[in-house]
């Protein structure tokens, strides 16, 4: 695969973050057609994969929490879309995903909230968890999505 280039930079993959907005508020970002038919490796954290579903997916996808902020942390393993040994993970939302659009898998779940899946083909992967809580987590959660995913999709530099 042949690596993009936007102003001159060459781009390897794409991070849709978190954000203060929620998906089915008045104000939310959009996130552009050109991204989604790049073919780069995308990576939707929070609002970004929730922002993802919506766009890819339908509204009802994404349910919100009546009673406000939920609040999860747990410590697990991640095996698939690719290993990371067990970690401490931060869930805190008030709308969470209950539904994928067909070619995500899902890999993991707290209750009925989808907490990572992947769409191999299309290579997007979406967690619903903060990365930037927990340093060491985050180091090794994006090395293994940069070994697995960008590194993969653009073997030798091309």
């Amino acid at each position: 695969m042949k690596r993009k280039r936007i102003d001159g930079e060459r781009i390897d993959g794409i991070i849709i973050s978190g954000s203060d907005y929620f998906v089915d508020g008045k104000e939310h970002s959009v996130i552009d057609e050109s991204v989604l038919k790049s073919n780069l490796p995308i990576l939707g954290v929070c609002y970004g994969f929730q922002s993802l579903i919506h766009t890819l997916g339908e509204p009802s996808y994404i349910k919100r929490n009546k009673s406000g902020y939920m609040e999860y942390k747990s410590s697990f393993s991640i095996t698939k879309p690719f290993p990371v040994q067990k970690r401490k993970f931060l869930f805190y939302h008030r709308n969470y995903i209950v539904k994928v659009p067909k070619g995500f898998k899902i890999h993991k779940k707290i209750g009925t909230k989808i907490i990572i899946a992947y769409n191999k083909k299309k290579n997007i992967l979406g967690v619903q968890f903060y990365l930037y809580k927990y340093k060491k987590t985050v180091r090794l959660f994006l090395d293994a999505w940069i070994s697995n995913c960008v590194i993969r999709s653009n073997p030798r530099g091309a």
